[in-house]
């Protein structure tokens, strides 16, 4: 008896061929995005008033990955990766992987604008810590000083960008202030205090200069800051006298630098040492134990940057989170791709003449 043979039945396709072509290519445009973000550049969107002059809350900055050398993953799975599908603020915490860099086409300058994750004295891993924009005030092996606002590099006074604002005491002869005459002199921050027709405003130099000529204004003043003490102060109990205008001096470590682990170094390096270098560090009776071993020196195995804001008087920078390791360093801010005022109306939200400015 003849044995009836089966049909093979043809699989049923779950798209149609059209459908599977843009299924492919919606694929490959989402890929292509995720790796040149990741590895080109990003954009990011500013918010808060520490760079004000150069960069303004609302911009859309535009930072280059590769300027420096791409970062590679700090962790298996990046952390901004993660965040776009869900919170990362219940996941158990993920072994850190070592700190690599591809090749870049420039080494980082004093003035570069530079994006980078807010140096920590604790184990968060770094990709996860809160991302910052700054300006490079010194580099790798300089000695930095701030005397009456003035810095001071390797013992040379450094001339400030224009854009650098301080705060700014101002006596009028009326106790209110008109709001044209704010918007014509560019003044972004502006508080009163208790006193009668005094205010504090964050002016550069020269708008200082320019309001102080005006025939309402009484006196103009540079405001002097307090003192800069933290809890957990990075410099040791040297900085707790030290203010957003007396500053140091201190050294910046570079890669390959050795100090001697004195009482002055072991209180200015001893949390570097420990939480960006990750070396057991001890000490036990004047006695220093790096990894167990007992020695008086130690050889940094990276470079660090001392970073501040432009608005040198309402930023949180170098001067009370300590210095930035490389390992931290994401980018460099090119310029500015868009620009929103969030306090104009709706017609007049884009700041059109900051499209495409270059980052100064």
């Amino acid at each position: 008896m003849p044995v009836k043979r089966r049909r093979k039945r043809k699989p049923v396709k779950l798209l149609k061929p059209h459908w599977q072509e843009w299924l492919k290519a919606a694929l490959i445009a989402v890929l292509t995005i995720i790796l040149f973000r990741f590895f080109v550049f990003d954009l990011v969107s500013l918010s808060g008033s520490t760079m004000e002059g150069s960069l303004l809350s609302g911009d859309i900055i535009v930072v280059k990955k590769y300027n420096y050398g791409t970062r590679l993953p700090l962790r298996v799975v990046p952390q901004h990766w993660v965040n776009l599908f869900l919170s990362t603020d219940a996941l158990p915490p993920v072994r850190q992987l070592p700190y690599l860099r591809l090749p870049g086409n420039r080494k980082i300058q004093q003035s570069d604008l530079v994006f980078f994750n807010t140096p920590a004295f604790h184990k968060t891993p770094i990709d996860k810590r809160a991302p910052r924009v700054k300006r490079v005030v010194a580099l790798p092996g300089d000695i930095i000083g701030i005397n009456n606002s003035v810095i001071y590099i390797n013992g040379k006074p450094q001339t400030d960008p224009g854009s650098v604002q301080f705060n700014y005491w101002v006596d009028t002869r009326r106790d209110v202030i008109n709001d044209d005459f704010l918007k014509n002199y560019g003044v972004k921050e502006i508080s009163k205090t208790s006193g009668r027709n005094r205010f504090l405003f964050s002016l550069t130099p020269d708008m200082a200069d320019s309001i102080l000529k005006l025939p309402d204004i009484l006196r103009v003043q540079k405001s002097k800051e307090d003192l800069l003490t933290t809890y957990d102060n990075p410099f040791g109990k040297k900085a707790d006298f030290w203010t957003a205008d007396e500053f140091g001096p201190i050294v910046i470590p570079r890669n390959g630098m050795t100090v001697y682990l004195d009482s002055v170094n072991l209180d200015l390096f001893y949390e570097a040492i420990l939480y960006h270098e990750r070396q057991k560090i001890r000490v036990s009776n004047d006695s220093v134990f790096i990894n167990g071993r007992l020695t008086n020196e130690y050889i940094f195995s990276m470079n660090y940057y001392f970073v501040m804001g432009d608005n040198r008087h309402n930023t949180s920078d170098s001067r009370t989170w300590g210095l930035v390791p490389e390992s931290h360093i994401i980018g460099r801010v090119s310029g500015v791709f868009l620009s929103f005022d969030k306090n104009e109306g709706l017609i007049g939200r884009m700041r059109w003449n900051r499209i495409f400015k270059n980052a100064e």
